[in-house]
């Protein structure tokens, strides 16, 4: 089982790392998504236009932003799986040689 943890561990890095790359790489290409204020041009529809595109990249900003939380959390929970399974790794090696062990509640 302690290889189990350990892939836990390896996957709650690799998820963590996920979720700061994908910060890094969209505050550089963010900003590049709203258009100019001229974007529409001279036309009749063109300031509803760029208001419409400027909404839709705060969208994707807030959308990008809570999809990094999601994976800052989930690394945070595989790394609570890999702890208790661990444990109960630790704590079976003991029962299995017939060593005493400490009884931990409040895991978790």
């Amino acid at each position: 089982m302690q290889v189990v943890a350990e892939e836990l561990v390896r996957l709650a890095r690799a998820t963590l790392d996920a979720s700061v790359g994908l910060a890094e790489e969209w505050s550089g290409a963010g900003a590049a998504l709203g258009p100019a204020d001229s974007a529409g041009g001279d036309t009749l529809h063109g300031p509803s236009f760029v208001a419409a595109a400027h909404r839709a990249a705060e969208a994707a900003d807030v959308a990008v932003g809570r999809l990094v939380s999601v994976l800052q959390e989930d690394a945070d929970d595989v790394l609570r799986v890999a702890f208790d399974v661990s444990v109960v790794d630790e704590s079976a090696a003991h029962r299995f040689a017939g060593v005493p062990t400490l009884r931990r509640t409040g895991v978790g």
